[in-house]
């Protein structure tokens, strides 16, 4: 009987698709777009006017992709060693989660990279 168990759990194992959670979160990042720097036009309008910037201080500036409760975020970081303020995180529609009604522990964001970040950059970034 426990021969019969260990082959049908082996066989269980096998037929899974394992990889189906990689597959949800990469369509869960991708927000239903192969790119999202040129396909959600509020981000691309972003990073057009960051690359377009001339202060010196966009060196410090840096965008990032989180997903938050399972879905996509867009995080637009700073680490300007001057400057405290609210670090806004959108949506894939653009709309601004982290407000001071509603503000959002860094802690619940996972799968954080860079997306986006200027030639300069000065930060140094652990996630």
């Amino acid at each position: 009987m426990k021969k019969i168990i260990v082959i049908l759990l082996g066989f269980c194992l096998l037929s899974c698709d394992l990889n189906n959670d990689d597959n949800n979160t990469q369509s869960l990042i991708s927000c239903g777009v192969d790119n999202v720097l040129i396909e959600l036009d509020w981000l691309r309008q972003e990073v057009e006017r960051r690359e377009l910037s001339t202060s010196s201080d966009i060196r410090f500036c840096f965008i990032t992709q989180a997903i938050l409760n399972g879905n996509t975020v867009f995080i637009y970081q700073d680490c300007n060693p001057v400057i405290n303020k609210t670090i806004p995180i959108f949506n894939c529609e653009g709309i601004n989660l982290n407000t001071p009604d509603n503000p959002i522990n860094f802690n619940a964001l996972r799968n954080q990279r860079i997306i986006w970040q200027p030639d300069d950059f000065e930060c140094i970034v652990v996630f």
